[in-house]
């Protein structure tokens, strides 16, 4: 007991001593991990840049040569991103905080807080409001958003993945789901697909062999879906950059055919 308090003083002293901060300080820890916060919430602000970064860097463009097609983010931001991409692979496969921090050279602090991270993100995921998970997992709101903004474009790469008929395999690699929430988004793409066609429950539980309360789900959800897409089509309308059809359907987890429909009755 008394080496494992040791150790993890020694740890703690070593990670504020990294951080350009007095170990011995009593505002040092606190100071420490919102400096972490605010890190964080920098790369999630700079949603454009970072976005065509985390693609380039699943497509597996090194830090280099991306550095020279955004030259806005420095070397650091990207090396920042790619460790954390590294860390959140690592973890969706199963890997051990040990394994990961291993494997990194990160300390277990920053796996750990990496892997809460990805906590909030799965909280959002499930539908849980902003402030709520900010609370939940002590994290400025501006981290909880820049996480939303990171969701809402790795489903929108994830939709468009899915269109192209890439396996949930490669899709998870490339969006930083796991396989069992790519194979969800197909299910209820291929549910609501057959309920605006018309097929019954029992057709599509047979033809997708899926949950008779996961098609119950998306057939009473179906309609309201539809309304909010055609307000954002008809907003879209009076807009200079409008919103694709594909990008209105993996935020409202609908179908792309049936936005793209939509959009032409109007």
């Amino acid at each position: 007991m008394k080496q494992a308090t040791s150790e993890a003083k020694s740890l703690r002293s070593e990670l504020l001593e990294q951080a350009g901060l007095d170990p011995n300080a009593s505002h040092s820890i606190t100071t420490y991990i919102r400096q972490m916060n605010e890190d964080i919430a920098s790369v999630g602000r700079d949603s454009a840049n970072l976005n065509s970064a985390r693609r380039m860097l699943s497509n597996g463009m090194d830090v280099e040569l991306i550095e020279q097609f955004i030259p806005e983010l420095s070397v650091t931001a990207l090396s920042m991103l790619a460790k954390k991409m590294q860390v959140e692979h690592a973890l969706l496969n199963g890997d051990t905080v040990e394994d990961v921090t291993k494997a990194t050279d990160l300390t277990v602090f920053q796996v750990k807080r990496l892997q809460k991270l990805m906590n909030a993100r799965q909280a959002l995921l499930e539908g849980q409001p902003i402030k709520q998970i900010a609370i939940s997992y002590q994290l400025l709101e501006d981290v909880a958003e820049g996480i939303e903004e990171t969701l809402f474009t790795d489903r929108r790469t994830a939709w468009a993945l899915i269109a192209g008929n890439k396996s949930v395999e490669i899709i998870a690699q490339r969006t930083f789901f796991t396989v069992d929430t790519i194979t969800y988004f197909k299910n209820i793409i291929d549910c609501k697909l057959m309920i605006d066609v018309g097929k019954s429950d029992k057709a599509i539980s047979t033809l997708l062999n899926i949950d008779n309360q996961l098609i119950s789900d998306c057939r009473s959800i179906l309609p309201e879906q539809k309304e909010q897409a055609l307000e954002i089509l008809n907003k879209n309308k009076l807009q200079p950059v409008k919103i694709r059809p594909a990008h209105i359907a993996a935020d409202l987890l609908l179908p792309t055919g049936i936005v793209t429909e939509l959009e032409n009755s109007i």
